[in-house]
């Protein structure tokens, strides 16, 4: 096998051995005594194999060049495309055979790589035993907070086969997990609400929940769409904050033609305006497209979908970046009608208006950390954008009255929203609630506690009641909780049993806040895992993480689905071990 990696050097014209080899992978001549075997050898071999492998700068320029090559003919040969190259899995399985063949010498790829159907075999293996302790994580979450959540998708493929997934999100020692659990088409052919609910029980059961088990102790998170909602009717249903921004957002342009908000007036004529200048900026963008323009540009146009806000913003936003490069290409070209109903100034004040929703979906589509204690701020925030100023211009201010129109209807606070709010210990004196609303809120909490207290036995609990003081630090803000300053408002600790009227009296310093800032971002979910959190709240730390755990929209878990862009090569059974496997490795399960 040594000799493998090295070349045996003879001396041609006298047919005599020189004592030399040569090393194939970088060219170095190592001398070599067959009185003492191949002992140096196998020594050079490692260095050089593990130097490689841990410095990518000493790579052999002739040695890069074949590697190169291989990889061209790897995109080439099975049509992969270029970017395949860069994925951390093949990386993964690169990295894999050097360290191989850095320890037991050079062998074929067909020694070393696995067949397909042993790799399906090993794929159901895998993500069958990731399934089955994620069900027993699951139950010990419910256990220990309370309560897990799911999010559901809905996906139809290239042979309209319905499918439904099922990702659960909930706490393990402590930090924020999700897992695919199932990825299952619906037998009937059918998503009705029937179908689905039964598809939904069906799949728990063979998982081992009973569906009372499921009905008490999960959180449904999903979109509005009518068929899931009337499916997740007997259970605990959360609309999807990500999905009901969109609706706000589509509503508000006028994007859905379905829409139940009145049309802009017609003696307003800013809607056909801005309907106008859309639809001039979509002909723009895919003239650019298809004929070839984007390549003259710095950063190509990005094209849009028919109601898709954010790719609507994403569109404007692009052809604003590069409006000089746009109109100069035009002019130079003789294509300036090409320009006919765009107007620049109506480009930049939607790019302008669209931009606070973009940043609180990526606060909201986090799967990462906590979302649900976000949600009634960023509904804040819009509620505040809305609200007109006499500089408005007179589009602006259409849009703002259009738009808090469609926040009020489209956008529902449920009551696990306002807990997560109140669970955040910035805002836990509930500010911008009338008394009676306070009331309600801390009497939901309560409720939370004692429904997690029953047929459990109190921790007992032994407790000096202060207010959490710590020496000043440098102070970190997030951008959304800075905007609400005013609902931070501080009282002096008192003392009660009672742990939510505890949590209430209990004065949280600025500086011991500091000390849970990761990022520029408050770590709500630190602070309910620390140590004297847990203390002195013992029952509502564990309610309050089991709350956390419940993401603010799906559209973490409606990420799996696209990786199924090929799936019509693929069997059920393996497209569902295939996700399992991807999501188990992203959430390092």
């Amino acid at each position: 096998k040594v000799w493998k990696s090295f070349v045996l050097l003879i001396n041609k014209e006298y047919d005599s051995y020189l004592g030399l080899a040569l090393c194939k992978l970088c060219n170095s001549v190592i001398k070599h005594d067959r009185k003492s075997g191949t002992t140096k050898l196998k020594q050079h071999m490692l260095s050089c194999m593990t130097s490689f492998a841990n410095s990518l700068n000493k790579v052999p320029a002739v040695f890069k060049q074949k590697i190169e090559e291989a990889a061209l003919k790897f995109v080439s040969v099975d049509m992969h495309p270029f970017s395949a190259i860069e994925g951390k899995g093949l990386q993964s399985l690169i990295t894999s055979c050097m360290e191989l063949t850095a320890k037991h010498g050079i062998f074929s790829s067909e020694d070393i790589l696995p067949s397909g159907d042993t790799l399906k075999r090993h794929a159901d293996a895998k993500a069958k035993t990731i399934k089955k302790v994620t069900v027993e994580q699951m139950k010990e979450a419910i256990k220990e907070y309370g309560n897990i959540s799911v999010t559901t998708d809905m996906w139809t493929d290239m042979k309209s086969c319905q499918f439904l997934s099922l990702t659960a999100h909930f706490m393990l020692n402590g930090r924020l997990t999700s897992q695919v659990l199932t990825v299952s088409e619906v037998t009937d052919g059918k998503t009705s609400p029937e179908n689905i609910r039964k598809a939904v029980e069906s799949i728990f059961t063979k998982l081992g929940f009973s569906i009372q088990e499921f009905a008490s102790h999960v959180y449904f998170v999903t979109s509005n769409e009518a068929n899931i909602k009337n499916a997740l009717m007997p259970f605990c249903r959360i609309p999807c904050s990500c999905h009901m921004l969109a609706t706000v957002a589509q509503h508000t342009l006028q994007l859905q033609s379905s829409s139940q908000i009145s049309d802009f007036p017609p003696n307003e004529p800013f809607g056909g305006l801005i309907k106008t200048t859309v639809v001039a900026v979509k002909k723009l963008a895919a003239y650019f497209k298809k004929s070839g323009l984007n390549l003259k540009l710095n950063t190509s146009i990005q094209q849009s979908n028919e109601t898709g806000w954010n790719s609507i913003y994403t569109m404007l936003e692009s052809v604003l970046n590069n409006k000089s490069d746009i109109i100069s290409i035009l002019i130079s070209d003789g294509l300036e009608e090409r320009f006919d109903g765009i107007d620049w100034r109506v480009v930049e004040t939607l790019v302008h208006f669209l931009k606070p929703f973009l940043e609180i979906y990526q606060t909201l589509e986090i799967g990462k950390y906590p979302t649900i204690q976000s949600v009634f701020l960023c509904y804040s925030t819009l509620e505040r954008n809305f609200i007109t100023s006499p500089t408005d211009t007179g589009i602006i201010k259409c849009l703002k009255n259009r738009g808090r129109i469609c926040l009020k209807e489209k956008f529902e606070i449920t009551d696990i929203h306002y807990v997560g709010f109140f669970l955040n210990p910035k805002f836990k004196y509930l500010i911008p609630f009338t008394t009676e609303e306070k009331k309600r809120i801390q009497k939901l909490v309560k409720d939370l506690v004692t429904h997690f207290l029953h047929g459990q036995n109190e921790p007992t609990r032994s407790h000096v009641d202060y207010a959490y003081d710590q020496p000043a630090m440098k102070k970190k803000r997030n951008c959304v909780e800075d905007n609400f300053l005013d609902w931070q408002e501080k009282q002096p600790a008192v003392h009660t049993h009672d742990e939510v009227e505890l949590y209430i009296r209990t004065t949280f310093d600025d500086s011991y806040i500091e000390r849970f800032q990761t990022d520029e971002r408050f770590n709500i979910l630190k602070f309910w895992n620390s140590k004297t959190v847990r203390t002195e709240f013992p029952n509502l730390s564990r309610v309050a993480l089991g709350v956390l755990s419940i993401p603010a929209s799906s559209v973490d878990g409606e990420r799996a689905f696209s990786f199924c862009g090929n799936r019509s090569r693929l069997s059920d059974s393996t497209l569902e071990s295939l996700i399992v496997l991807n999501t188990a490795e992203n959430n390092c399960i």
